[in-house]
């Protein structure tokens, strides 16, 4: 089962642009701040996976202690490294850090967005990769914009159709086994009911 959803950026104090909890615990007064800190220790991990391309590999000619000479080699990198324009991660949270039980953090981002699913311990990772990676596909292929990742603030414009997306992927919290035949078929379901209710 998946205890929630939380949709934010990647940067630096990314800021949450959409949560769905489907416990009671993620449904709490605390239910704001827990989704800000959960974008939180994502952008963490993401800071790091920026500052590691920054530094890159340490070559075995190069010196590789603490001192003088390996702290010039890392100077010598550039300042402004770019992280590849997807990937994904997982990170453990113990009890008691932001739920009562442990939960595991899985997240993909494409461009500026991130999707991070708050997993139960046992569930599977690579199951939730694959739905945030087909997820990705069908809010593009919805929006009819390639691009919309690149500006999260993008898919605020129609909050109600993504969380209807979120439903339709994650029912009840539910992390269906998922194929891209049938998330294609669950976005024909979406339109054909966004459609409808207009």
């Amino acid at each position: 089962m998946v205890a929630g959803v939380v949709v934010h950026g990647t940067g630096r104090g990314a800021h949450v642009l959409l949560s769905r909890f489907f416990s009671p615990e993620g449904n709490d007064r605390t239910r704001m701040e827990r989704s800000a800190a959960i974008a939180a220790l994502v952008c963490e991990e993401l800071e790091m996976l920026r500052v590691s391309a920054a530094i890159g590999p340490i070559r075995p000619d190069e010196p590789s202690t603490a001192s003088q000479s390996s702290f010039a080699y890392i100077q010598q990198k550039p300042e402004k490294a770019s992280m590849p324009k997807t990937g994904d991660g997982a990170r453990s949270l113990a009890a008691g850090e932001l739920f009562r039980t442990e939960k595991v953090l899985v997240w993909h981002y494409e461009a500026n967005t991130c999707f991070t699913l708050v997993c139960e311990r046992d569930e599977s990772r690579l199951r939730a990769k694959n739905v945030l990676e087909l997820l990705c596909c069908v809010i593009q292929q919805h929006t009819k914009n390639p691009n919309v990742l690149k500006n999260p603030e993008e898919l605020l414009q129609a909050p109600e159709e993504m969380y209807a997306m979120l439903d339709k992927f994650l029912p009840c919290g539910e992390l269906l086994l998922m194929s891209t035949p049938y998330a294609r078929q669950l976005k024909r379901e979406l339109d054909d009911s966004l459609s409808a209710r207009s």
